[in-house]
C-alpha cells in the first residue's frame, strides 16, 4: 500500500542484518535474527525480491497499534529488546506524510 514506507523499514532491516546468515526459524521459514523483539520480525520470504522483508513494517507497528493483551505483552517486549524499532515505529506514526 505505501512502498515508500515499506522501503524505510527494508532499509533498517538490511542495516541491521548486514552479513547475518538466515537461519530457519520455522519449518519452512527463514529469517535474519538481528535483535529483533521476535525473530519473526526479520524473516524473509524469497519471492519478494529485492525487499524480502515483509514482517518489518507489520510487526514493528502491530504492538504499538494493538488493543489485546498479546500487543500489550508485544510493546512491553519491544521496549525492553528493541527500543531503536520501537522509536521507528511511532515516528512513522507521528511524521509520516504521504
Amino acid at each position: 500500500m505505501c512502498p515508500d514506507l515499506d522501503l524505510l523499514f527494508q532499509d533498517l532491516h538490511r542495516q541491521r542484518t548486514k552479513g547475518e546468515p538466515l537461519v530457519q526459524i520455522r519449518r519452512g521459514e527463514w529469517a535474519r535474527k538481528d535483535h529483533y523483539y521476535n525473530a519473526y520480525q526479520g524473516r524473509e520470504y524469497a519471492f519478494a525480491k529485492p525487499n524480502p522483508a515483509l514482517e518489518m513494517l507489520t510487526m514493528a507497528l502491530q504492538p504499538v497499534l494493538g488493543a489485546d493483551i498479546k500487543s500489550i505483552r508485544m510493546l512491553r517486549d519491544l521496549m525492553k529488546v528493541d527500543p531503536e524499532m520501537l522509536e521507528m515505529a511511532l515516528g512513522v506514526l507521528f511524521y509520516w506524510k504521504v
